[in-house]
């Protein structure tokens, strides 16, 4: 497993963690980023990296510090 791919997955499961946290739906999560649910949902199981764009509105809906979401991967 490459780092990159170990930084998707860690990424990955910070945020399904926090989106279970806040009670909010995949279909929610994608329709919030402008994504369809399926990319949503490899963003997830950290199998595609996530934009720059897409992290940015992440932090927003969960209220964190952009930078935790960039030391998380």
């Amino acid at each position: 497993m490459t780092n990159k791919k170990s930084g998707n997955i860690a990424l990955g499961h910070f945020i399904k963690k926090k989106r279970l946290e806040c009670q909010i739906t995949p279909q929610e999560m994608a329709k919030n980023i402008s994504i369809p649910e399926a990319t949503y949902l490899r963003y997830e199981d950290g199998s595609l990296s996530i934009f720059i764009d897409d992290l940015v509105i992440l932090s927003k809906i969960f209220n964190l510090d952009l930078n935790l979401l960039f030391n998380i991967y």
